[in-house]
């Protein structure tokens, strides 16, 4: 994927994350009126433990170990993501790209209330935290996986795959979620 395509993709997906709405005030996501919100707060799973995110990097979270699993052939590149207000770090590769976010300004059932316009789906939980897959339907070619890791905090993996090479790689939700269980691995043991 080219830098160019790579952007636009990121871009998109940061717009389409951040809600459809119209808000007065940039970054705060609205309510919309569709079919793509979630409602269904009723059977949420607790988590085994408080995992606070505060002054963790999310450039040290995929071990070195696991690189070539992801095709990471470089370090990723810290930044701040504007949406969440949250540490982020973006790698980019031979496959597309993806994103670790550290969101703390924010608790997963953001998602879970249906202030966003995912459809977020329970998954497999991982280390024993709650996990939800954010599909749109729009985009075929990215996944969201958020781990509910602490009161007000929780783990995004944001996958985007080239769907030229998308043969050669896991499904795109599942790839998401094994991103979220390197970055999980490394939370847990430290």
């Amino acid at each position: 994927m080219t830098r160019p395509a790579w952007v636009g993709a990121a871009t998109i997906t940061l717009v389409l994350v951040s809600g459809c709405g119209s808000s007065p005030s940039a970054g705060i996501p609205v309510p919309v009126g569709n079919d793509m919100r979630s409602g269904d707060t009723t059977s949420v799973p607790a988590r085994p433990r408080e995992l606070r995110l505060d002054g963790r990097d999310p450039c040290a979270l995929v071990p070195q170990s696991d690189w070539a699993k992801f095709y990471i052939e470089k370090p990723g590149k810290s930044k701040r993501d504007e949406t969440f207000k949250s540490p982020e770090c973006f790698y980019s590769n031979s496959v597309g790209g993806f994103d670790i976010t550290l969101v703390v300004t924010e608790g997963i059932d953001a998602w879970r209330g249906g202030k966003r316009t995912a459809q977020p789906q329970d998954v497999a939980s991982i280390k024993g935290f709650p996990a939800i897959s954010l599909l749109r339907p729009a985009d075929r070619s990215g996944c969201d996986i958020a781990v509910d890791v602490a009161a007000g905090q929780y783990l995004l993996t944001t996958v985007i795959v080239d769907l030229d090479k998308v043969s050669r790689l896991p499904e795109r939700c599942e790839y998401a979620h094994q991103l979220a269980e390197s970055a999980m691995n490394t939370l847990v043991a430290s």
